[in-house]
């Protein structure tokens, strides 16, 4: 383990800080140094009708019945070596 080599915390990876924000039909997590991917989860949500995410987080659907939940995930993924992945779940309600 890396972490043990060095008492100096900034030379070893460490797990990612995710901030998180929603606004309307968008979703975003962001970490320093860190790269982010979106993807529907849908068998946790009740949405009845199709959904996507973008790269940037935003969502395109139709369809779909008042009250019915969406589900994101957000994994984010350090770029150093080792690298960690920490996942945020956003639920949005129609």
């Amino acid at each position: 383990m890396q972490w043990t080599a060095t008492n100096q915390y900034q030379d070893v990876s460490h797990p990612p800080v995710i901030k998180t924000a929603q606004q309307g039909n968008r979703v975003t997590a962001y970490a320093e140094n860190c790269i982010t991917w979106y993807f529907i989860y849908p068998e946790a949500g009740t949405f009845s009708g199709k959904c996507t995410v973008d790269a940037d987080g935003n969502l395109d659907f139709s369809g779909g019945k008042t009250g019915e939940t969406i589900h994101v995930i957000a994994a984010v993924t350090t770029e150093q070596k080792p690298s960690f992945t920490r996942y945020h779940r956003f639920i949005l309600q129609i």
